[in-house]
């Protein structure tokens, strides 16, 4: 099993509080930039980097992001 670091993000209103996962595209809305599959997330090779990212990219008026641990097959 392989592990990556991904960017975990869940909405304060609108979907619900199920987390969902970052995907890498970076549109002006942040609407479509985030998937319910781990298989189709932006994936990382150290937290550090998904922190960066986090820092960088994420409006945080639309909910909680976070690096989180995934281990794919």
């Amino acid at each position: 099993m392989t592990h990556y670091w991904l960017i975990e993000v869940v909405y304060l209103a609108g979907e619900g509080r199920s987390p969902r996962y970052f995907d890498g595209r970076c549109e002006p809305n942040w609407e479509g930039n985030t998937t319910l599959d781990p298989y189709k997330a932006q994936r990382y090779a150290l937290k550090e980097l998904a922190e960066a990212d986090i820092a960088r990219l994420a409006p945080r008026e639309l909910g909680e992001w976070r690096a989180v641990e995934h281990g794919f097959e």
